[in-house]
């Protein structure tokens, strides 16, 4: 499992590990560079909904998603945007 925020994801080990520790080595490392963020979705101040997402052209492109089942959900809606630029994008970003 990766979390990062209030995100979190499970990654099975169904290959090698050393392709399971390519892959998470890869993607924290994605999440250090300005190519991926997390965007947090807040209700009354409440946090109750992440998203990983990845800059794809120009575009922030979803890749992974979750969320509470119960929050305020009549509240003023609102959000926070956490990304890095301690790294450099790679040349292999999008590439897993």
């Amino acid at each position: 499992m990766l979390s990062a925020e209030g995100w979190h994801e499970h990654y099975p080990a169904t290959g090698s590990v050393e392709d399971l520790v390519d892959e998470m080595t890869g993607r924290i490392r994605d999440m250090l560079s300005p190519v991926m963020r997390i965007r947090e979705e807040l209700s009354f101040g409440v946090a109750f909904s992440w998203h990983l997402e990845n800059l794809i052209e120009g575009r922030w492109v979803s890749e992974s998603t979750c969320g509470l089942f119960f929050y305020p959900w009549f509240g003023r809606k609102s959000e926070e945007i956490y990304s890095n630029n301690l790294l450099p994008p790679r040349d292999a970003h999008m590439a897993l």
